[in-house]
């Protein structure tokens, strides 16, 4: 029900948790990931337990299937990300990703 209302505005989010925890794990490595199970809790001292590319790829994942392809009507404000945006991000953090030291440079392809 939630998802219904708040589709785009979930997926701006998840959007920007991507974005953020991109940064993060691209300049510090091994950082604490704060799911929503661990925020509804409120345990925010997390461990970290390795790197956190599957949940980076998650969030941009889910933003690039609901965020709408363009800005137009109620979404016309600049600053917004659209479907493209989130794609771009999903590519890039594939470049960051190793899988037994290989880079995973064919699922960055697969985006588009």
């Amino acid at each position: 029900m939630i998802q219904v209302i708040f589709g785009k505005e979930l997926a701006q989010a998840s959007f920007l948790r991507g974005h953020y925890n991109f940064e993060l794990q691209r300049m510090w490595v091994n950082v604490p990931y704060i799911s929503d199970e661990n925020y509804a809790a409120s345990e925010f001292n997390q461990p970290n337990h390795g790197p956190i590319w599957s949940q980076i790829e998650a969030d941009f994942s889910y933003a690039a299937a609901n965020l709408p392809s363009s800005r137009g009507g109620s979404y016309s404000e600049p600053g917004r990300p659209i479907k493209s945006a989130a794609k771009a991000y999903l590519g890039k953090s594939f470049n960051f990703i190793k899988v037994n030291g290989q880079k995973l440079l064919l699922s960055a392809r697969s985006c588009y």
